[in-house]
């Protein structure tokens, strides 16, 4: 069973000219594959006031930005029409499409992710595919790493990649870089570190926690469990526990818990998001 990526489709849709392929031929090719798309409100737009906000001001000044995103949106309103493949579409309050098929895949209810975010490869394992226009391929840690600077290379594991992502930010999602120029010694004396969560946190305070838990997959507000210290999260993520099944709820119990609930919105997300955005709020200035 694969996992499609609705906003990569919608990408691949908007981007891609007519004469080479259609959505509905790509969508008909996938159709028994489960297509999870972006909720309207996203849990790091919550916490993160900044997030994305980048691509929204290159949308608001290139014309032709805006048209394809346009494009995307139809599409996703055609996708999330009452009675199209309700048996296949998922979408989830507070919730982008990668959190969902990064949960997806670690309880193993699916093989494969049809996307190519780079944000996927820091799980373990995780098995990558490319759509349409792009080969049909696997997308690797190594090939995502070759795109940053040689200083910091060879980025060949996830566990280096998510650090990577941390310490130098996410520009097209606005994920503020963290290492100063030049300064790649900071750089390897986090990832060499034993306990390097906690070497990132002493070297760059709160603004550390901030990018991880922006780039964490699947995402801490989906943690079964409440966390009773921030630290338990970096121990977590520095012994590879973090991607263990049994820490996070299954989207048999997200759903019910926001059907269950007569909300929009899922209690236990929200007061997950509510944590995370008072975290930020008083420990790091705007």
């Amino acid at each position: 069973m694969k996992g499609l990526d609705g906003g990569y489709l919608g990408w691949v849709y908007g981007s891609a000219p007519l004469r080479m392929m259609a959505w509905g031929d790509v969508y008909l090719q996938y159709w028994k594959e489960t297509l999870v798309l972006d909720d309207s409100r996203c849990w790091r737009e919550v916490t993160f006031g900044n997030y994305k906000v980048r691509r929204k001001n290159k949308r608001r000044d290139d014309p032709e930005k805006a048209r394809r995103r346009a494009m995307v949106k139809r599409f996703q309103q055609k996708i999330l029409s009452p009675g199209f493949d309700d048996d296949h579409k998922l979408c989830i309050p507070y919730m982008e499409a990668d959190d969902i098929l990064a949960l997806l895949y670690v309880h193993k209810q699916i093989d494969c992710i049809v996307g190519v975010d780079k944000d996927y490869l820091q799980i373990p394992g995780i098995a990558l595919q490319g759509i349409g226009s792009d080969p049909v391929k696997t997308i690797r840690t190594a090939s995502v790493g070759r795109r940053f600077p040689k200083a910091i290379q060879p980025i060949d594991t996830p566990m280096h990649l998510l650090l990577t992502l941390v310490l130098m930010g996410d520009r097209s999602d606005s994920v503020p870089r963290l290492l100063p120029a030049r300064r790649f010694d900071l750089y390897w004396e986090v990832v060499e570190a034993k306990r390097f969560c906690y070497k990132g946190y002493l070297l760059f305070g709160p603004k550390f926690m901030r990018n991880l838990v922006l780039i964490l997959l699947p995402p801490p507000v989906l943690l079964k469990k409440k966390l009773k210290k921030m630290s338990h999260l970096f121990r977590m993520v520095e012994d590879g526990s973090y991607w263990n099944p049994s820490n996070f709820m299954t989207i048999e119990e997200v759903i019910s818990d926001v059907k269950g609930r007569g909300s929009t919105d899922s209690h236990r997300v929200r007061g997950a998001v509510r944590m995370w955005k008072d975290y930020f709020s008083r420990r790091i200035k705007r």
